[in-house]
């Protein structure tokens, strides 16, 4: 196959991420190659359709002798980051926020079907990138966004680092169906503009475990809209009398968990 041709096959699985047809082409092509990523994608499809003991032990030696050598392009980029393969591509990473803003460009480009990211908030850097990502291209393709706080060292009552959500509101989220906030001392102001951004229109999960007070916990509650909301898990804040009940009575298709 040209390299030409590799590069439309490619480009056919990242427009059309949910179908199993050019990732076993593109299989059949690398193993044809004896690169061991074909087989990887082949296994990982079956299991995506069905769980399979013998299946998964295979998958899990595949990764444990060729895993470095698969994300060799990614390691790289010296991100401090842990990835994760889905049907035989990069889907998952968990980092510090700025390996999914400061890097952007370069990490899309080699694992352009990344969407699930679990991100931590430590230092100063961290939370610069947050309130104000250098780039929101990697961001703004994530179907699932968990953003971590720290829960030792220089934070007040145990909560985690302070953050600004402005940067995030601004995020074009196109896929964001499932958005967790933990162990972070939140600006409010910024985290009611986030609850009511108009870019978070099919956004159906948001779980806030931020150990808020029971006045912010009612401001931030009352500020969302977010309309494919389904599920509000609000476990781990201090709950204000009636904060929940004028919510489900202005949303009573949302679920709101509490305990």
């Amino acid at each position: 196959m040209s390299d030409a041709a590799e590069r439309a096959l490619l480009d056919a699985i990242v427009a059309n991420p949910d179908d199993d047809e050019p990732r076993l082409v593109y299989a059949d092509m690398l193993e044809s190659r004896g690169d061991p990523r074909g087989e990887l994608i082949q296994l990982q499809c079956r299991l995506a359709r069905a769980p399979d003991p013998e299946l998964q032990a295979r998958v899990d030696e595949l990764l444990q002798h060729h895993s470095r050598a698969l994300l060799a392009d990614l390691l790289a980029l010296r991100l401090g980051a842990t990835f994760e393969f889905a049907r035989g591509f990069v889907r998952t990473m968990a980092a510090q926020f700025p390996a999914a803003t400061v890097h952007a460009a370069a990490l899309l480009e080699r694992a352009p079907l990344l969407e699930v990211l679990a991100l931590t908030v430590h230092g100063q850097l961290d939370r610069m990138q947050l309130a104000r990502p250098d780039s929101d291209v990697v961001l703004a393709r994530a179907s699932s966004l968990a953003i971590r706080g720290r829960h030792r060292g220089n934070t007040r009552d145990a909560r985690g680092p302070i953050a600004d959500f402005g940067g995030l509101a601004e995020v074009p989220f196109t896929r964001l169906r499932t958005l967790r906030l933990e162990r972070l001392r939140p600006r409010i102001p910024t985290l009611c503009t986030l609850v009511s951004s108009p870019h978070l229109g099919v956004l159906e999960v948001v779980e806030l475990s931020l150990r808020m007070p029971a006045t912010e916990t009612a401001r931030v509650t009352a500020a969302i809209e977010l309309p494919a909301l389904r599920v509000l898990d609000l476990r781990g804040n201090q709950i204000p009398p009636g904060a929940v009940e004028h919510l489900r009575e202005r949303r009573p298709d949302v679920q709101v968990i509490t305990a």
